[in-house]
Formats: C-alpha cells, sequence, structure tokens
C-alpha cells in the first residue's frame, strides 16, 4: 500500500519540527537566557512565548502545503488531520482526573489546590495556556499528522513520536547548567533533572498521542496538560506527610485512580 509521504520523511519534518520549535529560545536574542535574566524573567517568556507561537503556526502552514498536495486536502481536512475538533468520546477528558484520585483527595483534604503561578504572571500564561497550546499542535497535532499521512503503526504513533516531545525538553538541562555555574555539581544536577523531565514527558507524550489518535481529536491532550501543568507530579509521600490521618485513604484513592485508569483507558477513548 503506498502511503502520501514517506516514513523517513515524516521523520525528518518531525525532527524539524521540534528543532525549530527550540532552536529560537536560543539563536533569537530577546529571548536567551543571560546575566539577570533567566528562564522566568518576564521579557525572556514573553519573547519565547512570541516565538514558539510563531513557529507554531508555521508548523500547521507546512502541514496544510504537504497535505494539500498529497491527499487533496482543503482547509476543512486538513483542521481534522490536524485534530482540531471535538473528540469522538467526550469522557476522555475526564481520563487524567482519575489517575489523579489521590492528589485530588489530598487537596480536598487540604481545602486547596498545590501552589501555581497565577494566569494574570507571565509565568502562568506561559505553563497553562501558551507552551501547552503550542507543545501539543507540534508534537501532536503535526507530528501525528506526518506519521498518519506515512502509515506508521498505532504503536508508533503513541511510543515513538512522543519522543520528539521528550528530546525537546533536554534543552532545560542546558539551562540548569549555566545557572549552576557549569561546575562538576551543577552537571550531575543537571543530569539528573533532565533525565527525569526526559521520562516523564516521553511518557506523558504516549499518554497524549494515544489521546490524540483514539479520540480523533487534539483537545483531550491539550486540557490533559493544562491539568497536568497545574497540579505538578503526584507525591503519594508529601500528601501522607500532610495527612498522616488519612494515610491508609489517600493510598487507597491512588491505587483506584490507577486501576480505574488502566480500567477506562480504551472505553473512554473509543
Amino acid at each position: 500500500m503506498t502511503f502520501p509521504l514517506s516514513t523517513t520523511s515524516a521523520t525528518l519534518l518531525s525532527c524539524g519540527f521540534g528543532a525549530g520549535y527550540v532552536a529560537p529560545l536560543y539563536l533569537w536574542r530577546p529571548a536567551k537566557v543571560g546575566p539577570g535574566k533567566d528562564r522566568n524573567h518576564p521579557d525572556v517568556i514573553k519573547s519565547r512565548l512570541l516565538a514558539i507561537t510563531f513557529s507554531s503556526l508555521i508548523d500547521c502552514g507546512i502541514v496544510y502545503y504537504i497535505a494539500s498536495r498529497t491527499i487533496a486536502g482543503n482547509i476543512s481536512s486538513t483542521l481534522s488531520l490536524l485534530g482540531f475538533q471535538w473528540p469522538t468520546n467526550s469522557r476522555s477528558f475526564l481520563l487524567t482526573p482519575v489517575i489523579y484520585g489521590g492528589t485530588l483527595l489530598s487537596c480536598a483534604l487540604s481545602r486547596r489546590f498545590p501552589q501555581h503561578e497565577s494566569l494574570r504572571s507571565w509565568t502562568g500564561i506561559r505553563n497553562y495556556l501558551v507552551a501547552p497550546i503550542t507543545e501539543e499542535i507540534v508534537f501532536r497535532s503535526c507530528c501525528l499528522a506526518f506519521a498518519g499521512l506515512a502509515g506508521q503503526s498505532l504503536g508508533y504513533q503513541v511510543w515513538v513520536t512522543p519522543l520528539y516531545f521528550g528530546i525537546a525538553h533536554l534543552h532545560h538541562g542546558w539551562e540548569t547548567y549555566k545557572q549552576g555555574g557549569k561546575s562538576r555539581r551543577a552537571l550531575q544536577r543537571a543530569i539528573t533533572a533532565t533525565l527525569i523531565q526526559f521520562t516523564y514527558t516521553s511518557l506523558f507524550g504516549a499518554f497524549a498521542s494515544f489521546l490524540t489518535v483514539r479520540t480523533q481529536s487534539i483537545l483531550p491532550a491539550l486540557i490533559s496538560h493544562v491539568f497536568c501543568n497545574f497540579m505538578g507530579l503526584p507525591s503519594m509521600f508529601s500528601e501522607e506527610e500532610n495527612h498522616p490521618k488519612s494515610k491508609y485513604l489517600l493510598y487507597t484513592a491512588h491505587l483506584a485512580g490507577i486501576i480505574g485508569f488502566s480500567y477506562l483507558l480504551f472505553p473512554w477513548t473509543m
């Protein structure tokens, strides 16, 4: 069976999109960190948000250009190819809160959510709006569109395309190393943090890709991305310290969340 795009072309385009997402952060002077300006400085954040937004729009344009010449795609079919439509199963939006059952119970016991940045701050706008939207557009919509045009299997789309997403986060290790004074200790800290982040982002990317392919929509993955950024990683041990009298209830809630997520993963994405 002949597919509109070769595997090599799809891979090279996806790699190019990943590089194009990160490169401006280091090549465009206003977006670069420097003395007195780390990645959380408002000027750096605004410049980087502008860069990744522009990059995402360019990537969507490239997908439209290729689709229009390979599958006679128009605007409507390209939007569908990118997953810019309502999911086939609305319950897919609830899968991520299910696996956070223990953490949500801890929040209820504390009567507050985890500390987070305000949406009125540039850090909050980056973490909860622009970064999730642009990352899902580039690493889910566009990369999965190319994988689909190349006829890649579900396994490839779920487990391989997220590696572009994980690799794109490796640059944070360099920033950690620089901010630590480029010492041996800073290098060790950067390597450890980078490996953890690469693992987490790749695993989340696999889940987000699964959601996107199964529901034919980017929306469940996008909402899950925002939710995870807002809640942070679940921490059973800190939750137990905060609520020692409810630790067994929290254990049960975490276990129920994992079991529920595993049981509902396929039915809620049909």
